[in-house]
C-alpha cells in the first residue's frame, strides 16, 4: 500500500530540510566565533529546524488521520520493530528541534527575520541551554546521523535484497 501524498511530500521536504540543516551547521562550524556570518547560519540552522518541527505535526497529524498503512513484514516480532523505529522516527523529530530551541533560546540567542527580531518564548537560562544541549548536540548529532543511516539500508535491503519494492511506497 503507498503512502498518501501529503505523507510522501512531508517525507521528501523532511530528508531535504535535513540535509540543509547539516550542511548549515557545518558552514556555520567553519566561520570565527563572533562573526556575524556565524549569526547567519545559525540563524537559518534555527529556521530550518523550525521547519522540520511544523512539518512534522503536519506529518504526525496526517499519519494519525489517514487509513491505516499496512507494514511491510508479516511476522509479529518484525511488525512490533518496525512500529517501535516509527516511534523512534517521530520521538526525534519533534525532541530534536524543541531541544535545538532551548539550547538556542535558553543562550539568550534571538531568532531573527529580515534583521527584525522574533520574540523568545523563554528568557536566558543557563540550565534550559544545558537541558536543550543533551538532546541537540554533539550525541544526538550521532544518534540522529545512525538512525537516518540505518533507515536508509533497511530501505536499500529492501528494494534491491528482497526485492519487495518497498520504496515504491514513498515515491510520487
Amino acid at each position: 500500500m503507498k503512502y498518501p501524498k501529503i505523507i510522501i511530500v512531508a517525507h521528501w521536504l523532511t530528508v531535504l530540510l535535513f540535509v540543509l540543516l547539516f550542511l548549515t551547521n557545518l558552514r556555520r562550524e567553519w566561520v570565527g566565533r563572533g562573526s556575524d556570518w556565524r549569526v547567519v547560519w545559525l540563524n537559518l540552522h534555527a529556521w530550518l529546524g523550525v521547519g522540520v518541527l511544523l512539518l512534522s505535526s503536519v506529518r504526525l497529524i496526517s499519519r494519525l488521520t489517514t487509513s491505516k498503512i499496512t507494514s511491510v513484514y508479516d511476522s509479529g516480532l518484525m511488525k512490533v520493530l518496525h512500529a517501535m523505529v516509527q516511534v523512534v522516527f517521530y520521538v526525534l523529530l519533534f525532541v530534536v528541534p524543541i531541544c535545538g530551541y532551548l539550547r538556542f533560546a535558553g543562550r539568550g540567542h534571538v531568532l531573527t527575520v529580515a534583521g527584525e527580531s522574533v520574540p523568545s518564548l523563554i528568557e536566558k537560562s543557563d540550565w534550559l541551554h544545558d537541558l536543550g544541549k543533551l538532546g541537540h548536540g554533539e550525541i544526538m548529532q550521532g544518534v540522529v546521523l545512525t538512525v537516518i543511516g540505518a533507515h536508509i539500508l533497511v530501505a536499500l535491503y529492501h528494494q534491491y535484497i528482497k526485492k519487495d519494492n518497498v520504496m515504491a511506497r514513498i515515491r510520487r
